[in-house]
């Protein structure tokens, strides 16, 4: 695994060094030549776009649009005018600018002049925004960038800090959530507790799906994305999913809360069940692994007469590999999918 480190600082805010940037763009350059491609478009909008920040330690706003050509210098452009001050301050891109009234219109104006148009495409870039591109600039061709993705599985030792920085900003969270979830609470007030302890410890929670249910009389199986106003008993078990987030990483916990009484069945075997299964996953995810060896791990789940409504496992941040248990699979797990040393999964 890449070796602990601390983030890095950018003027004062969390950020990758020059070195690391440049070296991204040059690993990604050489899929793009590889590929036949002329440069990558790389869209994003909100707050905290893993792609853009990635490519630039810009980490958003409305809408930012990065122009890496293969050769030559790369620009990021800047939607919002009274944006462009911070994004300059952290951007590892030198010519960092405001979009213009039109953000499409002005990266036309910066493709037109290129004499073969060939781009790769990462983010989202909205149908809309893609229509105008290719009406300005007619004969653009743009195309997905697969490649990239593939190599956002390895995470850096500069990464692998934003990762653990957001592990810890969980675990103090998930701390504060047990230590002030009380009888009468809403579910909303209980989700609270993990929200405002996330941005206490540096972070935010990007994640807080709850649900509490009387263990005698259940009524919800899986963790709810949305809180209702119910208030919290003696003798109900909470069910969580909860993400704490720093800059664009997030780090994952699913926890049972009960208050007041001890597991009742059959909560007290299904936690024994998942706990059992967990070990078992997490002795056998190593380096070189495949996805169906470390499934298989999973049947224990199968075997106690139980199902999962959920993934069993994912890349960080919803990346690949997402899988199921062999029992509830749609038809979409990678089975020869190989884990490597440096990717993150949860």
């Amino acid at each position: 695994m890449p070796q602990d480190r601390e983030v890095l600082e950018v003027d004062g805010y969390p950020g990758y060094s020059k070195e690391e940037i440049a070296e991204r763009h040059r690993r990604v350059r050489t899929l793009l030549h590889r590929e036949g491609l002329d440069g990558l478009l790389v869209y994003g909008a909100g707050r905290f776009q893993l792609d853009l920040h990635w490519f630039t330690n810009w980490p958003g706003g409305r809408e930012g649009l990065l122009l890496l050509p293969t050769e030559g210098e790369p620009v990021l452009l800047v939607e919002l005018f009274n944006h462009l001050p911070l994004a300059q301050r952290l951007s590892r891109i030198a010519d960092t600018r405001w979009g213009g009234p039109h953000l499409m219109a002005t990266a036309a104006e910066l493709l037109r002049p290129r004499p073969r148009r060939r781009w790769g495409v990462v983010g989202a870039l909205p149908w809309e925004g893609a229509a105008r591109l290719q009406e300005a600039v007619p004969d653009l061709a743009l195309v997905p960038f697969a490649a990239y993705h593939a190599l956002r599985l390895i995470r850096s030792s500069e990464e692998m800090a934003f990762v653990r920085r957001a592990a810890a900003i969980t675990d103090a969270a998930v701390l504060a959530l047990w230590q002030q979830l009380q009888p009468g609470m809403s579910e909303a007030e209980a989700a609270s507790c993990f929200a405002q302890a996330c941005l206490a410890a540096g972070g935010y929670a990007s994640l807080h799906f709850l649900a509490a249910t009387a263990m005698d009389a259940p009524t919800a199986f899986l963790p709810h994305q949305y809180q209702s106003s119910r208030r919290i008993s003696v003798g109900d078990i909470v069910v969580t999913e909860l993400n704490g987030a720093f800059w664009g990483y997030s780090s994952q916990v699913h926890r049972c809360f009960v208050l007041g009484d001890a597991l009742k069945p059959p909560y007290d075997r299904l936690h024994a069940v998942a706990v059992e299964t967990y070990e078992a996953i997490e002795s056998a995810l190593k380096p070189g692994a495949s996805v169906r060896e470390v499934v298989r791990e999973a049947k224990r789940i199968a075997q106690a007469g139980y199902t999962i409504v959920d993934d069993l496992l994912h890349g960080l941040n919803q990346s690949a590999p997402i899988v199921r248990t062999a029992e509830a699979d749609h038809g979409t797990t990678p089975w020869d999918f190989v884990f490597a040393e440096g990717m993150v999964i949860t």
